[in-house]
């Protein structure tokens, strides 16, 4: 749901840019090749998503935000959808999972695989 919002308001906004109005019937992806827009708001996040993930996993284990992000919280969730967490990227992005320790050690592979995953979408 949050990603449609996203997605729609960013479309608004490139429409409202360009001078076009919804009535035009021209589609969102030739309204952003127009303006030279390559991605969208969605892709962009998921990729910063990503790079910060790769910094975190650099980081020591005892540092707050890495004990935040490999932490499980005892209890129930909330009712309702859950939010998209990193996790769900990775596998969208078909990155391996049980490998991805050795992966963002080394800073320039994790680019590479964060670049490379991104442009292929």
């Amino acid at each position: 749901m949050l990603c449609f919002s996203l997605s729609s308001l960013s479309s608004l906004r490139l429409r409202r840019i360009i001078g076009r109005s919804r009535r035009e019937k021209v589609r969102n992806e030739q309204t952003r090749e127009e303006l030279g827009a390559e991605k969208t708001v969605v892709q962009k996040i998921k990729k910063r998503r990503l790079q910060w993930f790769g910094h975190v996993e650099r980081m020591e284990e005892k540092r707050l935000p890495n004990a935040a992000l490999h932490g499980h919280v005892e209890g129930k969730r909330s009712r309702g959808r859950q939010m998209d967490n990193v996790r769900e990227d990775l596998k969208e992005k078909n990155i391996d999972l049980t490998r991805i320790g050795e992966a963002t050690r080394n800073r320039e592979v994790w680019r590479n695989l964060v670049r490379a995953s991104s442009s292929a979408r």
